[in-house]
């Protein structure tokens, strides 16, 4: 390989494996679904029924500060708890997700397996090496040889706030002022052409997300951070859990596309295999 053609290959990879990164910091959770659809009994995808009219009116969007406004916040987050699962997606206590990222025309395998509160490892499989970017709970850590990296390393801060932000198991909707998160309510604003709750988080650590929460359904649809522009799209029920099988990301660096192939539930993972090795 020419001097030019390796050193345009190189700086390819690099810009996808800083994409493959948003795997990790943008997260996966299982609440994360997209409106205009509901699962039926046997994982195929049916049409969202409108909401009953003897169902509790959906929250008016309020100036932020206000006290309605506050109580329409309350009762969004109340509405999207009971929408993922409530109390019973509370019992779930890991998962793993595999498939493949896309992106500047390479595709990758990977693994991500997550384990509550805030535990996460990613696998990144790209040319027969394995990339790993985790966080064990107190200190996130990553190990990349195909950008010659020969051992495992501490992030740099603003990465490590990145990945400790995202590391939540249930998104930081779920128990938001618990974990000392603020959130607003913006408006209502369109997604894929399904109105949705603007919902404009500031978490513990300083971080600003903005979250869209469908108005019928109560599930995110949309996601804003600093590590970029997330959108869930089509589902599959995974042991009778929906999780998006396609996450479409704008990031710094450009698009992405990720695809979910499969979802475990409660595998079996030591607390170990998050720490740096």
């Amino acid at each position: 390989m020419s001097t030019s053609l390796s050193a345009r290959w190189s700086s390819r990879l690099y810009g996808f494996l800083m994409l493959l990164l948003a795997l990790a910091t943008m997260g996966l959770p299982p609440y994360a679904l997209p409106g205009g659809a509901t699962p039926s009994p046997t994982g195929t995808v049916a049409p969202v029924a409108h909401r009953d009219a003897t169902q509790p009116p959906a929250p008016p969007a309020q100036s932020p500060g206000d006290e309605a406004a506050q109580r329409g916040v309350e009762e969004i987050l109340a509405r999207h708890y009971e929408a993922i699962g409530g109390d019973h997606h509370q019992q779930i206590q890991t998962m793993k997700i595999t498939g493949r990222s896309i992106a500047m025309g390479m595709e990758a395998p990977y693994a991500r397996w997550s384990k509550r509160p805030n535990k996460v490892l990613l696998e990144i499989y790209v040319e027969g090496m394995t990339g790993i970017q985790a966080f064990d709970g107190e200190t996130a850590w990553g190990y990349m040889p195909f950008m010659g990296q020969t051992s495992p390393a501490a992030l740099p801060p603003q990465q490590t706030q990145a990945v400790l932000e995202d590391a939540d198991f249930d998104g930081p909707l779920v128990h938001a002022h618990e974990k000392g998160h603020r959130v607003e309510l913006r408006g209502i604003a369109p997604v894929a052409g399904r109105d949705a709750y603007e919902l404009e988080i500031t978490l513990q650590t300083g971080g600003v997300q903005t979250h869209w929460v469908d108005v019928e359904t109560f599930r995110v649809t949309r996601v804003v951070s600093a590590e970029g522009d997330a959108t869930f799209l089509d589902y599959r029920l995974f042991d009778g859990h929906p999780v998006p099988s396609v996450i479409e990301l704008m990031g710094a660096m450009g698009e992405q596309t990720i695809y979910v192939d499969d979802v475990e539930f409660d595998v079996a993972i030591d607390d170990a295999a998050f720490r740096m090795k």
